[in-house]
């Protein structure tokens, strides 16, 4: 039950990542036609807009990684793995995924003081004037709901088989629109 809730609270933040990174996408699209069309048709672009794209495509990128990663949809370099037995690419999936958490950490790590240090001295964009630290949070924030996705696959790993998967339910949950299988 515990392992569920904790499962099901982990979906939860994914998705409200997700969404806030499709929205991110969406509104840089929009801000991007309306850009275009100021700049072509009204000779008046918006001076900002080009500044504001790029930290919200970081924005949709980070955010929505994490449901990449709950999905276990990155790109992988299995060549070499799918001529290892079954089991022993159920360990190698684990040590994947228990090297990325470690990794994801460090860099957390490494960014927490770089961004202090923006916020500090007060850094500001260039063209709508706030505070870099803001869009640079999005990096360290992105990974660490990667890492909570991580987390999620590992806690949800069968201990006798070593599968990293989610529960059908729960990823049911974070992808509504897919169909279900049929309960036997």
């Amino acid at each position: 039950m515990i392992k569920s809730g904790i499962l099901r609270a982990i979906v939860m933040i994914v998705r409200t990542a997700e969404i806030m990174a499709a929205l991110s996408l969406i509104v840089g699209v929009l801000l991007n036609f309306a850009n275009v069309v100021g700049r072509y048709v009204f000779s008046a672009p918006i001076p900002w807009a080009e500044e504001v794209m790029v930290f919200l495509m970081i924005a949709g990128v980070f955010l929505g990684a994490g449901a990449i990663t709950l999905r276990g949809a990155h790109i992988r370099m299995d060549l070499a793995v799918q001529f290892l037995s079954p089991r022993m690419q159920r360990i190698l999936d684990v040590v994947a995924h228990v090297g990325f958490i470690v990794t994801a950490t460090a860099l957390i790590w490494i960014a927490y003081p770089v961004i202090a240090q923006l916020y500090a001295f007060d850094q500001r964009s260039e063209a709508i004037r706030i505070p870099v630290a803001f869009p640079h949070s999005v990096v360290p924030i992105g990974l660490g709901i990667m890492i909570l996705a991580a987390i999620a696959r590992l806690i949800d790993a069968k201990v006798a088989g070593l599968s990293p998967g989610i529960p059908e339910d729960i990823e049911a949950d974070l992808a509504p629109g897919r169909q279900q299988k049929p309960v036997a």
